[in-house]
């Protein structure tokens, strides 16, 4: 991200459409066109969600809350040893830290964590800030502000309790999986991709007709209803004890946007959740 186009005049000499270098001014401008965004489409969230529950709840599973058990040191040093060596959260904490640390200290992490499954403790200030690092979705057009994604990186702690906690709700998944569904139970693009692929090349083998469609939501990701999700979530039976700290997490963020070595001031994101969370 070296340089951003001006969205609007920004004084003597920055005229809309010219470039911004400055990593202060270039925060300014992702400010000026993603917090519309992460804000939301609506006015009365709460309200909103309330409203969509009404009309469609009869259209979404509903499930009893599905139980499982506390979570275990052997487990999360499991989790803490395998995988990526990701990058830092704002805490400090890398994944490679976690993956070194001595039994003592996964069972201390591990208590810490079954405290806030269990709404004993919340979750600690310094873990709730986040850095947002922007990926560029054309290499031919990076001074749109708009032509990349907002990944955020969040504390490793959170982010391996996060991922061994998914583990254990395999089973629960299974309940409400579906066909169509390419984005749970292992299942990733490249399953739909072949699956698609398949059936069009059955259908030209057989001669017949074939068409298709394609729907992009536009920054799904980044002006998702939390409120909404709670509740679709709370209906399908996800565990009481991993819903409440995963929206206590993500719905308290202190989010900071980060432009090279530069890191902004913190902000709050109405809507919106962490990509790949």
């Amino acid at each position: 991200m070296v340089a951003l186009k001006r969205v609007m005049d920004s004084g003597p000499g920055k005229p809309k459409g010219s470039f911004a270098t400055n990593p202060v001014e270039k925060n300014i401008i992702l400010h000026q066109v993603w917090d519309p965004i992460t804000h939301g489409n609506v006015k009365d969230t709460k309200h909103a969600a309330k409203l969509f529950m009404d009309n469609y709840a009869k259209h979404i599973i509903e499930l009893p809350e599905f139980m499982i058990n506390n979570l275990t040191i052997e487990s999360f040093k499991s989790t803490c040893q395998a995988g990526k060596r990701s990058a830092a959260g704002l805490d400090g904490w890398s994944a490679a830290d976690l993956s070194i640390l001595s039994d003592h200290a996964y069972e201390i992490i591990v208590m810490f964590l079954n405290a806030i499954e269990h709404e004993l403790i919340e979750w600690p200030e310094d873990m709730l800030h986040t850095r947002t690092v922007f990926l560029s979705k054309d290499p031919n057009n990076t001074t749109d502000p708009l032509a990349y994604r907002g990944l955020k990186i969040t504390s490793a702690i959170y982010r391996k309790w996060a991922s061994n906690r998914l583990h254990a709700l395999d089973e629960w998944v299974e309940q409400w999986d579906h066909p169509a569904l390419h984005v749970v139970g292992g299942k990733g693009a490249m399953h739909a991709w072949l699956l698609t692929s398949l059936k069009a090349e059955v259908t030209k083998l057989e001669g017949r007709d074939l068409s298709g469609g394609s729907i992009d939501i536009y920054k799904c990701f980044d002006q998702i209803n939390r409120d909404l999700l709670y509740l679709v979530a709370q209906r399908a039976g996800m565990p009481r004890r991993i819903l409440i700290p995963y929206f206590k997490y993500i719905s308290n963020l202190k989010v900071r946007f980060q432009i090279g070595e530069n890191i902004g001031p913190a902000h709050h994101e109405r809507c919106s959740i962490p990509q790949g969370c």
